[in-house]
């Protein structure tokens, strides 16, 4: 250990000097501590020995010390007596450096070695960076002595001095060492809060005593059952615990863990914090709440038109229920003794897919879809308008009185649209409370609303109003015989409603800087070894497991797109040209006609037209990047919005849609498109953009399109078509040629056989590393007309065999897909598409260990495309 020089310096608290009778000597601790020479001894309390132990220390050369000066010789001088005793030198400074090693976060042992064993005292003096002291000591013969009481993680500067009876020579030079890293303390302040009904959010302060560097936080719930959730840090921190039982009383504690040092040695996890308790929120009214929540009619206003409704709002325990997404009231134009609703689950549909996590929402349409319809589109007679929405700020709600009628609340076209009653009209009123995954509605209130005086002046303007009617008619019936060519024109439904859909979008791109919770995921990437047995058990019935594996995989890709707040308001705005209607693309990663290849890759993101020209560059098409895989634990890394996409997934193209999908082909520079399945089984005959001749054209309002037939090679489980396509929407590109591979082993209500699947892969596989190595090269497309998510499915049998291709120990197909999910929601929809991957990876690992997986002769019957050399691929 590297011996360092430190100051002239007291390491031990001294005293004064004290005088004895015919001798000054100083006292004890003061000569450890102290650099200048003193007096010894009467020389009457040195036995011989001693003395000839000393004389032989005042021979010893002297060696340099950590301080400037040595100490000169003294002389022992009575003070009151006129006897002489002879002149000594006191020992001088130790010419050996101490070696110190680190026991403990605690203890530090001190070393030394001398040449010949005197007589004596070795004191080992410490001080740490903050000017505290200690020592130790031991009598000579001896050569180690023990630091102990130190203090953990603190740098520690040792000297020693060696003393005979009461004389010390000074410091030797001094070395330094570290003590090991000690436990935390328990961190302070811990809070916990339910968030949902099955999640609790938990922060607290860092430890007051941190003993070394902190590395990590753990929150630990013991009973009924072991949950845990983790922070990576220092400092103050918070996480939330997922999968909780609802109506629930946790109990839980959080511990911190030091790092240990750079040899591994001490750190570890602290004490316990307090146990804080907290409870889950149940989502739902207590029966007994509900049965005595009673609706009553005030009638504050006048009751032709619109009626005052008490609610008793303040019986809603919120602490206990947790927040509510609206308060709605449901009324029927009839009488009608409707008894309560309890605890209704809400349809699948209408439910948040993020399992009850509440979110800030303009409106509570926004989040969920009422049950009944809005005032302008009654159901049945009748309609929901929304009282309340959202209480996730709010801990208690006031009783009050709700003008029903009143016709407030914009636009009238929504539930938030209170529109006026009919005049002698009776109603059944209930009020209705959506929590975070149930409904429960009140029994009903009946009342009727009084008739609509009718004043004098109104009578007048009545008929007022049917002389200008008689006018008009007559006037109309005029113009009419005066004109024969007058045609009347319907306004076109299609226009009215995009009109009114022609609004503003904003889009984000929310990229959090800490790991989602999401990821820790329970399917962790399985080993290859063990990967059979693993696909074994996972598909073997009754017991369904790789079904409940896709119901989580479900539950953590909603959480996923929450977390990243993706949202999908152009695939809504145009919903009629989706193939599918529940899973319309992300707006994050939205293909965009009209902002070809090299222009998103300047950008990596959604740069949205005028709102006059979205329908223009509107396709349902999205861009999908490959995930990678982390080097120490074969887990899948989700990529992050810079990252280049490698696909551009889509569906198979309608009649109408043709043109646009061919101009994609064109302005993303794709060269490979990828075809999953036969279109003529799946009831699109019709709907080929390609020729089965020489040339097809497309024409639509928005423009033309030409594709060419040039060559066509059959295979036995799929199709390679070689095609030129020309756009007029893409004038700088004169043709632009495709290799278009269509796979046609794929059935429509199952996957396709193993070893065709297997072999279309490779083969994709080979022509993808034939091409170009052009940096203007766009990504694949690969598009079907089947919904079930076969283009997901077929994106990670090519991303999980190149990680087994890669020599990886592990094989995550969970996490692939997971990844996959944020660019587009209907990547891998089942639970058989899900075991059909499983399965394809366990054959995979069957058939690369035992034959070579490239083949050593080329395809002679594919032709890779060339690249364009002008056009937008060089733009």
């Amino acid at each position: 250990m590297a011996s360092t020089d430190v100051e002239q310096t007291n390491m031990l608290p001294t005293s004064q000097s004290t005088s004895y009778s015919g001798y000054e000597t100083t006292d004890f601790l003061s000569a450890l501590t102290s650099e200048q020479p003193y007096a010894a001894s009467p020389p009457h309390s040195l036995s011989s020995q001693e003395w000839t132990d000393l004389t032989d220390a005042i021979t010893e050369e002297p060696s340099p010390s950590i301080y400037e000066n040595t100490a000169p010789s003294v002389s022992i001088k009575p003070a009151l007596s006129s006897t002489s005793f002879p002149s000594v030198t006191p020992p001088l400074s130790p010419r050996f450096v101490p070696t110190l090693d680190v026991l403990s976060a605690n203890h530090i042992r001190v070393s030394w070695t001398i040449s010949n064993t005197l007589s004596g005292t070795i004191f080992a003096l410490s001080r740490d960076e903050n000017g505290q002291t200690n020592n130790c000591s031991c009598s000579l013969p001896c050569s180690t002595c023990i630091l102990s009481v130190l203090r953990p993680f603190t740098y520690y500067t040792v000297a020693v001095k060696k003393c005979i009876g009461s004389i010390c020579g000074p410091c030797s030079k001094s070395s330094s060492a570290k003590t090991w890293p000690g436990t935390p303390g328990p961190p302070e302040n811990v809070r916990a809060s339910p968030v949902s009904t099955t999640s609790v959010h938990v922060s607290w302060d860092s430890p007051y005593v941190t003993n070394g560097e902190l590395e990590n936080y753990t929150v630990l719930i013991q009973q009924p059952n072991v949950f845990t959730c983790y922070f990576v840090g220092h400092g103050s921190g918070s996480c939330t615990l997922y999968y909780l039982q609802k109506g629930t009383t946790y109990r839980m504690h959080v511990f911190a863990c030091n790092k240990p040092n750079a040899n591994g040695r001490g750190g570890g996890c602290g004490n316990s914090s307090a146990t804080v308790s907290v409870f889950t929120w149940t989502g739902e009214l207590d029966p007994t709440i509900l049965y005595n929540m009673t609706l009553d009619v005030r009638n504050y206003v006048e009751t032709a038109s619109q009626i005052g409704i008490y609610l008793p709002l303040s019986e809603i325990p919120l602490a206990t229920t947790g927040p509510l997404r609206a308060i709605t009231l449901v009324v029927n134009t009839e009488h009608l003794n409707l008894s309560s609703e309890s605890d209704i689950s809400l349809p699948t549909n209408q439910r948040s897919l993020e399992t009850g996590v509440v979110r800030r929402r303009r409106s509570a349409e926004e989040t969920f879809g009422l049950l009944s319809g809005t005032y302008a589109n009654k159901t049945n007679g009748s309609w929901e308008v929304i009282v309340f929405n959202d209480t996730s700020s709010l801990t208690f709600l006031s009783s009050r009185v709700f003008i029903l009628g009143d016709g407030r609340g914009l636009p009238k076209s929504s539930h938030s649209y209170n529109g006026p009653l009919d005049p002698e009209t009776k109603y059944s009123v209930q009020m209705r409370m959506y929590f975070l995954d149930t409904y429960s509605t009140t029994k009903s209130c009946n009342f009727k609303t009084e008739a609509k005086p009718v004043a004098p002046v109104a009578i007048m303007g009545a008929v007022f109003g049917l002389l200008v009617l008689l006018f008009l008619v007559i006037l109309i019936w005029r113009v009419y015989r005066h004109s024969t060519d007058l045609v009347l024109i319907d306004e076109d439904p299609s226009l009215v409603r995009r009109s009114n859909q022609t609004q503003l979008i904003l889009l984000t791109y929310f990229q959090p800087s800490s790991s989602p919770f999401y990821v820790q995921h329970p399917v962790t990437p399985i080993k290859v070894e063990y990967f059979s047995n693993y696909i074994d058990r996972l598909l073997r019935s009754p017991n369904d497991n790789v079904g409940l594996q896709f119901q989580l995989l479900n539950i953590i890709a909603s959480h996923q797109a929450d977390y990243y707040r993706l949202t999908k308001q152009m695939g809504e705005l145009f919903a009629e040209q989706n193939r599918s209607s529940t899973h319309p693309p992300y707006d994050q990663s939205l293909v965009l006609l009209d902002r070809a290849w090299p222009q998103y890759k300047e950008n990596l993101r959604t740069v949205l037209p005028s709102v006059s020209d979205y329908g223009k560059v509107y396709i349902d098409a999205s861009y999908v990047a490959m995930c990678t895989y982390n080097c120490e634990n074969g887990t899948a890394v989700i990529p992050n919005y810079d990252t280049l996409p490698s696909f551009i997934v889509t569906t198979s193209p309608s009649v109408n849609n043709q043109p646009k999908f061919l101009t994609m082909v064109i302005q993303q520079c794709s060269s490979l498109v990828v075809v999953l399945g036969r279109s003529a089984l799946l009831n699109y005959p019709d709907e080929n953009y390609w020729p089965e001749e020489k040339l097809d054209v497309f024409v639509t309002d928005e423009g033309s399109c030409e594709v060419m037939f040039m060559q066509v090679n059959n295979m036995p489980y799929w199709i390679s078509r070689f095609l030129t396509i020309t756009s007029s929407r893409c004038k700088h590109v004169p043709a632009w040629d495709v290799n278009q591979l269509h796979f046609i082993a794929w059935p429509v209500r199952r996957p396709p056989r193993m070893a065709a699947f297997y072999e279309f892969v490779q083969f994709y596989l080979k022509i993808f590393s034939e091409l170009p190595a052009n940096k203007k090269m766009g990504p694949t497309i690969i598009h079907s007309s089947a919904e079930d998510g076969r283009e997901g499915t077929f994106i990670c049998a090519i991303l999980l065999l190149q990680q087994l291709r890669s020599h990886s120990d592990v094989i995550d197909v969970f996490g692939t897909v997971l990844a996959l999910r944020k660019y587009r929601s209907d990547l891998v929809i089942s639970k058989e598409q899900l075991g059909f991957l499983y399965s394809f990876v366990g054959y995979c690992i069957t058939r690369e260990n035992s034959t070579d997986y490239w083949q050593t002769e080329p395809i002679k019957s594919i032709k890779t495309p060339g690249a364009v050399t002008n056009g937008y691929c060089n733009m």
